[in-house]
């Protein structure tokens, strides 16, 4: 492939520093960045509060952030392949395909937040969605008020 394709040869100049590109860098890094060291961060502060509860609310904790985790996996993967799909379009320089994914995948987000919404409020209403990890009703009944 290397030899194929000329755009994937290196020159002499392209090892040398440019301002103008890690500038452009920082701009769109530093924020993402920032974004996900304040989530652990956050998420941290959330675990050793919940520790000092006792072992009923670690435990109810555990198995709602579980539940949660399943529940957000798509939301996440659509946010890592908007930030690919965005990433693509701005260095192509075609801002309005990134107008067209936003506006797309904002739709798909809010109809599965929707759906699994109802879907949730109905599990967690009789606890079925509680029932595989415990039978304790005081872990349950934790679990529920997460």
């Amino acid at each position: 492939m290397y030899r194929k394709f000329d755009i994937l040869k290196t020159k002499n100049e392209d090892n040398r520093f440019r301002s103008d590109l890690a500038r452009q860098l920082l701009y769109i890094g530093v924020p993402m960045g920032l974004q996900f060291s304040i989530t652990a961060i956050g998420s941290i502060m959330l675990q050793s509060a919940n520790n000092a509860l006792g072992t009923a609310c670690v435990a109810a904790f555990t198995a709602a952030m579980r539940i949660k985790m399943f529940v957000m996996c798509p939301l996440d993967s659509l946010g890592m392949a908007m930030a690919t799909y965005s990433g693509q379009n701005y260095g192509a320089g075609k801002p309005d395909r990134i107008w067209m994914g936003i506006k797309s995948a904002t739709l798909m987000m809010t109809v599965y937040v929707i759906a699994i919404g109802a879907l949730m409020l109905g599990l967690v209403c009789n606890f079925e969605l509680m029932r595989p990890v415990s039978n304790n009703i005081n872990i349950k009944n934790k679990r529920a008020s997460f």
